[in-house]
């Protein structure tokens, strides 16, 4: 009952200018018909979109986590291997053909033990900061005093700063370089240790 849109809007697809014609109430009547046809086409394209979507994203999801899995075991054998490394040798970095392996301190770290015992100390030496109808130890202030003049003021510990391992691969022998996170130590380190000193040995 409606080839005849059918024909004509196979007609007008290959036009760059669509036409405009005069309808009848019936012919009128009919483009609506076909318009709920192509919008239930449109809906089940939409659908068959969205499954095919999720499909896409639980397979990246699952081939992702399969792959950073690795990544992350990896890279835990070689922060194990570059520590030992450093122990040896005290090198904070390692160039290797494919990358570099890196170790550097970070900051130590003030803990606030007692806020009784600090609160005399810090306001005498100017390491509060004025907050409204209040006074709070200011950590920055806290930090500088204490790194220039070596001087732990009582109710405060200081936490070492550890060191934090990274890598970066070379992509495909460009000049493309990513840095890596720290990660953690998982079991199994040794052999891969043993591994990546033979291979370096070579």
């Amino acid at each position: 009952m409606t080839q005849w849109v059918d024909e004509w809007l196979a007609e007008i697809e290959q036009k760059e200018v669509q036409d405009q014609f005069r309808l009848s109430a019936l012919q009128a009547d009919q483009c609506l018909q076909k318009i709920a046809e192509l919008e239930a086409k449109l809906n089940d394209v939409e659908a068959l979109a969205a499954e095919e979507q999720l499909l896409i994203e639980r397979y990246r999801q699952t081939e992702s986590d399969r792959i950073m899995k690795k990544v992350s075991y990896l890279s835990a054998q070689l922060e194990f291997f570059m520590r030992d490394h450093n122990a040896k040798t005290n090198d904070k970095s390692l160039a290797l053909v494919h990358g570099q392996l890196k170790l550097r301190q970070q900051r130590d770290k003030l803990e606030i033990e007692n806020i009784e015992q600090l609160m005399p100390v810090a306001s005498a030496k100017g390491l509060l900061r004025v907050v409204p109808e209040a006074f709070e130890i200011d950590l920055p202030k806290l930090n500088k005093y204490v790194k220039a003049s070596g001087d732990v003021p009582p109710g405060v510990k200081v936490i070492s700063g550890d060191t934090k391992f990274s890598y970066i691969t070379i992509k495909g022998g460009s000049d493309e370089q990513r840095e890596s996170s720290q990660v953690g130590i998982e079991s199994g380190a040794e052999s891969a240790s043993d591994a990546l000193e033979t291979a370096a040995h070579r």
